[in-house]
């Protein structure tokens, strides 16, 4: 039987970071994510080993910020960078808190509600969402101790950096709020 013909088995894997590592540690170069830029035509594709490198270098910063065990806002328009900061924040040990970003300049009460409510310390971004947001700093507290992290700007030679997290099935992996 071909490796990626075998049978998938949740139990072997304690964590979405084991999975994707494993996979990545198979088939480096298997597409796993494929955005469409319309119903015909794929706009970006991307692999295990890519996904998983850029992850690696977004924990490796997030660990050199003592970030394991915090709560990290994600705030990024559905995407890879989303799906990479995601996993970021697994592979740090950190506690990832999905959000939609503000719409417009002023800043989104929701935002600043779950920042207070998760008693989140970090929040990753894309560098327009950032730059959006510097326009309000310091209309509020809860934004303004918020250590930020443009995802984009970090060097993905840091993936070196990365060291392997404490974490179980038993682990919180993220906060939904709805």
């Amino acid at each position: 039987m071909r490796p990626e013909s075998a049978p998938f088995s949740p139990q072997h894997f304690n964590s979405l970071v084991s999975l994707l590592q494993q996979r990545a540690a198979l088939y480096p170069e298997r597409i796993v994510y494929r955005f469409l830029a319309s119903a015909d035509s794929v706009a970006h594709v991307y692999t295990y080993g890519e996904v998983d490198r850029r992850a690696r270098a977004i924990a490796a910063q997030l660990q050199a910020l003592k970030a394991a065990g915090e709560r990290v806002l994600l705030l990024y328009p559905f995407g890879i960078d989303f799906i990479t900061g995601f996993f970021g924040c697994l592979y740090a040990g950190a506690i990832a808190v999905p959000l939609y970003p503000p719409r417009s300049h002023r800043l989104d009460e929701r935002l600043l509600a779950v920042a207070a409510d998760s008693r989140a310390a970090f929040a990753l971004t894309t560098a327009k969402i950032f730059s959006s947001l510097q326009e309000r700093k310091g209309t509020t507290c809860e934004i303004d101790k918020l250590q930020w992290l443009v995802t984009s700007n970090i060097d993905e030679h840091m993936a070196t950096n990365w060291q392997e997290p404490r974490i179980d099935a038993e682990s919180v992996a993220f906060l939904q709020y709805t």
